[in-house]
């Protein structure tokens, strides 16, 4: 009969146990928190939230909130052409080209426009 060799048992037990520690920690490290981001935790489940209705499509825009975007439009637009190194006057001329086609763009009518009178 084969005598045991309580040194190698140990040895896998120990090493076993460290591998079960390993998978444990890893699971945590990486499934655990998948509800955290940027290491703040999410919100409780059931926690209700009051977010203002967005608009999804300029026809559910008034024409405050269209002239509001084109405005932001233009104003990125023209810092944009600044820091590419053009000069004030190509940045202005730069920020009306696109506020037009902005404008022509919320007034023409969508495809998901078309949907919804169908």
């Amino acid at each position: 009969m084969k005598k045991l060799r309580w040194r190698r048992i140990i040895g896998l037990f120990i090493l076993l146990i460290l591998v079960i520690a390993g998978l444990w920690w890893g699971y945590s490290y990486f499934f655990s928190n998948s509800g955290e981001i940027n290491g703040e935790k999410s919100l409780p489940e059931g926690s209700a939230i009051s977010l203002p209705k967005v608009p999804l499509t300029p026809s559910d825009m008034t024409e405050a909130q269209k002239q509001d975007v084109i405005n932001k439009l233009m104003e990125d637009a023209k810092a944009s052409a600044l820091q590419s190194g053009q000069s004030e006057e190509q940045a202005e001329n730069f920020a009306r080209e696109a506020g037009e086609v902005a404008r022509q763009a919320m007034n023409r009518p969508s495809t998901v426009d078309g949907d919804k009178a169908q």
